[in-house]
């Protein structure tokens, strides 16, 4: 299986799905920084030599099946900064979303791995800005967009410009009532606050 990588944050390197997985708790407000992803295994090489040379056991050897190579697969391991607790918020985002993250190293509290089938899933699910978002929600987002997007390329008209006054005014309705939802039950049922914060933007200006 071909599997394809992309640049993360400070140009940490990691898949696809790892990717489109850490964008999707970004958006939701986790809290997290990725200190190493990816590696070639000259990557790891290099890495084992080095602790090698001073006498700590803190890299796995050279091999298609490391942990940060996983030569063909999607689930290599990442390392997330602990010490402000970035890896226990992002691991515990994972697990509610279906992915049994776990810390499989003794004494290394970043270093995350995920099951290759749910990292996947939760990848195809989260691909998607708007899943978990109500059909009506999708239809005035992507109205709204469409219409802002002819007012910027020049095209507005005056039934544009209304039609955008009568979205925005279901759109912070709408946005009011999660929140209202979200203080009786919490933030985290309904994908509510991904919901809230796409309704805002579009609203609050």
């Amino acid at each position: 299986m071909g599997v394809e990588y992309r640049r993360w944050d400070d140009d940490d390197r990691v898949s696809e799905e790892w990717h489109a997985v850490l964008t999707a708790a970004r958006r939701e407000g986790v809290s997290f920084l990725v200190t190493d992803g990816h590696r070639t295994m000259a990557e790891q090489a290099d890495r084992f030599a080095t602790f090698q040379k001073f006498g700590t056991p803190l890299a796995a050897r050279p091999s298609p099946t490391a942990p940060h190579i996983r030569v063909g697969r999607p689930d290599h391991a990442i390392d997330v900064n602990a010490l402000d607790g970035g890896a226990k918020r992002l691991a515990q985002w994972l697990r509610r979303n279906g992915v049994a993250a776990t810390f499989p190293v003794q004494g290394e509290p970043w270093h995350i791995e995920a099951p290759g089938d749910q990292l996947v899933r939760l990848a195809r699910k989260v691909s998607d800005p708007f899943a978990g978002f109500s059909d009506k929600e999708r239809r005035w987002i992507k109205a709204y967009d469409r219409l802002v997007e002819l007012k910027r390329v020049g095209r507005d008209t005056d039934e544009a410009k209304q039609r955008r006054v009568e979205l925005r005014a279901l759109m912070t309705r709408r946005q009011k009532a999660i929140w209202l939802a979200a203080q009786q039950t919490g933030w985290r049922r309904l994908h509510r606050r991904a919901r809230w914060k796409a309704l805002k933007s579009r609203t609050s200006f």
